[in-house]
């Protein structure tokens, strides 16, 4: 089953796989390509579209994939596509020699994947799975904004989030006491459940990065 990602072209455009990580820290849209394929008409064209896409339409994304997997309804997985944003993973059987210059590039918007097929004594298959190009998703913090008081973290499992609470958050030397809050959104002729904190104190407006130290949240520029 393919989900489309984006709402307003005159044409359906997919991923071509989704990734859950093993132990629901984060999802990440898949784009699957061989090394043959040109780079630059073609991988990285699709590339910056399904970024572009993800960006832009994440909300609506969540709520499609949500509603065409019935394997969602169970609570890990409902709460991993509904409160996180998706990722962009490339899938790749090898990075061509002519473009691993371009690697600390894609490195910022996508993670990649390299996959090979060899064939075991016994004529099976296995694969040989390789990230070390894949920098992109930090298990250790998440980005969030801050807006008249209330703070959504975009990647809240990725910091450990659906397995812990938190009560303060803290920037330089200002420490503010918060509040987990869930509210029903329209957006789109759809309701959807948002997961936002109330700050009691003033932080300014802006984006940040985020990591959970026991029940605190260390936020930073």
């Amino acid at each position: 089953m393919k989900i489309s990602l984006n709402d307003f072209r005159n044409y359906e455009r997919y991923g071509d796989i989704l990734m859950i990580e093993k132990n629901f820290k984060y999802w990440s849209i898949g784009e699957v390509e061989i090394s043959s394929h040109s780079f630059s008409n073609h991988i990285f064209p699709q590339l910056i579209e399904l970024y572009n896409l993800i960006e832009t339409y994440y909300e609506t994304i969540q709520m499609r994939y949500l509603k065409e997997f019935s394997d969602f309804s169970q609570k890990r997985y409902r709460d991993l596509i509904l409160y996180n944003k998706p990722f962009l993973t490339l899938v790749i059987d090898d990075m061509p020699s002519n473009y691993k210059n371009t690697i600390s590039l894609l490195k910022n918007f996508t993670n990649i994947y390299t996959i090979n097929r060899v064939r075991t004594e016994n004529e099976d298959y296995s694969y040989i799975i390789q990230g070390e190009y894949s920098k992109y998703i930090d298990e250790e913090s998440s980005t969030c904004y801050i807006n008249d008081n209330i703070l959504i973290i975009d990647y809240p499992n990725i910091i450990g989030l659906n397995e812990n609470e938190i009560d303060t958050v803290i920037f330089k030397d200002v420490e503010v006491k918060i509040h987990k809050q869930f509210q029903k959104i329209k957006q789109k002729n759809i309701f959807k459940d948002v997961l936002f904190y109330f700050l009691d104190g003033r932080i300014n407006n802006g984006r940040y990065y985020a990591k959970r130290i026991e029940n605190k949240l260390i936020i930073n520029k």
